[in-house]
C-alpha cells in the first residue's frame, strides 16, 4: 500500500477552511493509502486533530519557520529561504522508514509545494497540488510557483478563479464538498436577524469591516463572530459591544441551522472559494461577500447574496439592512441559496480525488 505524504502549514491559520479539506481528502484516501502527516508546527487546532485521528506517531513536525501573523514579502522570502536551507534534513526526517519509490506528495501551499517538488527532483517521489489561494501573476514568486504547479501529476483547483491564475495545463477544476445533507433549514417566520461572519481572525479576512457594518446597522440586528485568531483583542475593542465573539465553533453547520440567518464574507482579496460559504449554501442562507474573487463567483448577486466593494463597511450594513427589512426578498434569496448547492456535491469531489491519486 503507497504512502502518502500530507502536507500542511498551520503556522498561519489553527484550523481554517483550507485545513478542513485537507482532513476530507484524508478520509476519502484513508482505505486506499497510507497516512504520514507533515505540518510546520505540532501544537494547532489541525495538528491536534491529527493526532485524534491518525496516531501522534503519524505527524512529523519540521517546526522551524513559523509565520504566524506575520504577512508582507520579507517575511515570505525569509521563510522561503529557511525552507531551502532545511530542504536535505526534512526530506530526510519526512522519509524516515519509507521507500521514496511508493510515496506520493499531497501538497496545499507553498512553502510544502516547494518541499513537494524537492522530493520529485530527488527521489523522484510524484506529487498532487491542492490550490487553495488566487494566484498574483505580478507576485515576485509567480513565475517560479507556476513551474512547481506545472511539475505536478495535478493541480486542483477550488473555483475557476484559482484555475484561470495559475492556468496551467495539468490544472482542474475540483470545487470544495460540503458534507451537509441535512438540507433546507426551511423559511424563516420571524424578524430576528442574526449576522455572523465565519473564520480566522486574521488581516486578509477584513475583518474589522464586518465589525463596522455592525456598528452602522439597527440595534435589533445580532452581529456575531465565530472564530479564533491574534486580532480578536483589536477586534473587540473596535467592535464597542455591539459584535458577539463566540470562539471556534466545531460545528457550524448546527449554529447556521439554529441561529445564523445571514452570513457575511467580508475579505480584502480575492479568496479561493471559502468553505464556510458552501456550507452556508448547503443550508439555504444567503451570502453577502465582496468581490471579485472565489467567494463571488459561487454567490450570485441579487440571487442568492450580494456583491459588495471590498473595505466598504457601508456597503455592507446596506445589504444586511435590505434583507432583514425584506423578509420575502430574504426568502427568496434563501431559498437561491439552497437550490444552487448541488454545485458541491460530495460524491463529485470524491470521485474526482480519487481518480487524481489512482490514475
Amino acid at each position: 500500500m503507497k504512502t502518502i505524504l500530507v502536507f500542511e502549514d498551520s503556522t498561519r491559520a489553527n484550523f481554517g477552511g483550507g485545513q478542513n479539506i485537507t482532513l476530507r481528502v484524508c478520509d476519502i484516501l484513508k482505505e486506499r493509502f497510507n497516512l504520514r502527516f507533515v505540518d510546520f508546527i505540532s501544537t494547532s487546532r489541525y495538528a491536534q486533530m491529527v493526532k485524534d485521528l491518525y496516531g501522534e506517531e503519524n505527524l512529523i513536525s519540521i517546526g522551524h519557520g513559523s509565520i504566524s501573523g506575520h504577512t508582507g514579502s520579507w517575511t515570505w522570502l525569509k521563510m522561503i529561504i529557511v525552507s531551502c536551507l532545511y530542504l536535505l534534513e526534512d526530506s530526510k526526517k519526512i522519509l524516515k522508514g519509507l521507500d521514496p519509490s511508493d510515496c506520493i506528495c499531497y501538497s496545499t501551499g507553498k512553502r510544502s509545494l516547494l518541499i513537494a517538488a524537492y522530493l520529485k527532483k530527488r527521489y523522484d517521489i510524484p506529487y498532487i497540488h491542492h490550490a487553495h489561494l488566487v494566484e498574483n501573476p505580478n507576485g515576485i514568486y509567480f513565475n517560479i510557483a507556476k513551474r512547481l504547479f506545472a511539475s505536478a501529476e495535478s493541480v486542483l483547483c477550488v473555483s475557476r478563479t484559482v484555475m484561470s491564475s495559475i492556468n496551467t495545463k495539468n490544472s482542474q477544476l475540483v470545487y470544495n464538498p460540503s458534507l451537509n445533507a441535512r438540507g433546507f433549514k426551511g423559511e424563516k417566520s420571524d424578524n430576528k436577524f442574526v449576522v455572523a461572519f465565519v473564520g480566522s481572525l486574521i488581516p486578509i479576512k477584513g475583518v474589522e469591516y464586518f465589525v463596522d457594518a455592525a456598528k452602522l446597522c439597527h440595534k435589533d440586528i445580532e452581529f456575531r463572530i465565530y472564530g479564533e485568531g491574534f486580532l480578536r483583542e483589536t477586534l473587540e475593542k473596535r467592535a464597542e459591544g455591539r459584535v458577539h465573539f463566540m470562539g471556534f465553533e466545531s460545528n457550524i453547520i448546527d449554529r447556521y441551522y439554529e441561529d445564523i440567518d445571514i452570513l457575511v464574507i467580508p475579505t480584502v482579496l480575492q479568496e479561493a472559494l471559502p468553505l464556510v460559504v458552501v456550507d452556508a449554501k448547503s443550508v439555504g442562507l444567503p451570502v453577502i461577500v465582496t468581490s471579485p474573487g472565489g467567494q463571488s463567483e459561487i454567490v450570485r448577486d441579487g440571487i442568492d447574496g450580494f456583491h459588495v466593494p471590498m473595505k466598504d463597511a457601508n456597503a455592507i450594513a446596506e445589504k444586511v439592512e435590505d434583507l432583514a427589512k425584506n423578509i420575502c426578498l430574504y426568502r427568496s434569496m434563501a431559498k437561491a441559496s439552497y437550490t444552487s448547492s448541488w454545485l458541491f456535491s460530495y460524491d463529485i469531489f470524491n470521485e474526482r480525488v480519487i481518480t487524481s491519486f489512482i490514475s
